[in-house]
């Protein structure tokens, strides 16, 4: 009996499609986001997007060391290789004062303020990153 539910489960589990959240890419989402031809929804995606980027920056620069053990751990379990808190040093940027009511036009207009003024691409997520913590440093 074990060995036909166990069978049963197998071919169950060989027909369902994998999930597909092993590839994102986070550049291309970017592009998507930036592109003109967005609608409502994506905006909203888009917006918490980069408002999740600029709070992991101002949650590396503001970081409360009050915490204890387990709770750092915790903190600590995401990767942030790519978002690095030694470029505070050159952007100049200690702390990151983020409004709660930023809108998707409101990260558009810094991204083509940043990129109007930098001439770069800012199509990656360092980039964006870069133009949002010095948009909005305290």
């Amino acid at each position: 009996m074990r060995n036909l539910s166990i069978a049963v489960l197998l071919v169950v589990f060989s027909y369902i499609p994998t999930s597909s959240a092993g590839q994102f890419s986070a550049d291309a989402f970017i592009a998507e986001c930036l592109s003109d031809s967005i609608n409502a929804e994506q905006k909203q995606k888009c917006r918490g997007f980069f408002y999740g980027l600029i709070s992991k920056k101002q949650n590396l620069l503001t970081r409360d060391e009050t915490d204890g053990v387990v709770d750092r751990a915790m903190n600590n379990r995401t990767p942030t290789a790519s978002y690095a808190a030694v470029t505070k040093r050159t952007l100049g940027v200690d702390e990151i004062c983020v409004p709660s009511d930023l809108s998707y036009d409101d990260f558009k207009k810094e991204f083509d303020q940043y990129k109007e003024h930098t001439k770069k691409d800012i199509l990656t997520v360092e980039s964006i990153t870069a133009a949002l913590a010095k948009a909005y440093s305290c």
